[in-house]
């Protein structure tokens, strides 16, 4: 039934807790309130906290009663791998698909995850470790089967169109913004005409997920910047006259629908 994928157990290693500790969760509420955490803080992707990490992961879709999808990409040539994590019982189950031609990422993908889930899992008091497993698929024959029937499910459509206020004036938009990001290199000078867009009411919410699918590699490890200069906290500095000049043109294309 697991064929395509290896399979891993998330255990979890109490850690001596400090005297102000308090309400923290059992062993078996972790790893999903981990990844709960992890989607509902960052949406899509999810940023390892190793700096020069060869790999980030997205959610591929969203959770569902203690089952996600994600998505190990490579940072070098955005190829990537599905991994299923199971949080239904404990140990957890981790899936991680296999491909002949990327045994050798395997190692790095277990040490990225591993990473991600301590980042949080200290706070609830553990510490978390990947290990290989040998499962009897009849014992959770049940969960196998849910299990796999939403890994298999049509990744939900998320593509920049979607975040243009109507499909009438995307393909302007878009133009626009391809426009104004050429020839950019500094994170900023790239972020601009997005948040510009965003100020005009042309486009709503953008993912880092939405901009790599649409834009690539282009921010590299600096990725984490659509969050910043998307976020409605983030004022921009309405001295830019390039900024404003650029607000102004997306206006243009709002008015035409209005």
């Amino acid at each position: 039934m697991n064929k395509n994928f290896y399979f891993y157990r998330c255990y979890l290693e109490e850690r001596q807790a400090k005297p102000c500790e308090k309400g923290l969760l059992s062993a078996t509420e972790v790893v999903q309130a981990i990844c709960d955490a992890d989607f509902q803080r960052n949406g899509s992707y999810i940023k390892d906290p190793k700096a020069d990490s060869v790999f980030y992961h997205e959610y591929a879709k969203r959770p569902r009663k203690g089952l996600y999808k994600l998505r190990m990409v490579k940072k070098t040539d955005l190829s990537r791998l599905d991994v299923l994590i199971d949080t239904r019982m404990y140990p957890s189950f981790v899936l991680i698909e296999k491909h002949k031609d990327r045994l050798e990422d395997i190692p790095e993908i277990i040490d990225v995850m591993e990473r991600s889930f301590n980042g949080i899992a200290c706070k609830y008091n553990w510490d978390a470790k990947l290990q290989e497993h040998k499962t009897n698929e009849v014992q959770y024959l049940e969960e196998f089967i849910s299990a796999m029937a939403y890994l298999n499910e049509r990744d939900e459509k998320v593509d920049f169109q979607s975040i243009v206020i109507t499909e009438t004036i995307a393909p302007a938009v878009k133009a626009l913004l391809d426009r104004y990001i050429k020839g950019k290199k500094k994170p900023k000078q790239i972020m601009a005409p997005f948040r510009a867009a965003k100020d005009a009411g042309a486009i709503g919410k953008l993912t880092k997920s939405i901009f790599i699918k649409t834009y690539g590699n282009i921010l590299g490890n600096s990725i984490s910047v659509v969050d910043k200069y998307m976020s409605d906290n983030y004022i921009w500095d309405v001295r830019d006259k390039v900024y404003i000049k650029m607000r102004d043109e997306f206006m243009k294309l709002v008015e035409k629908v209005n």
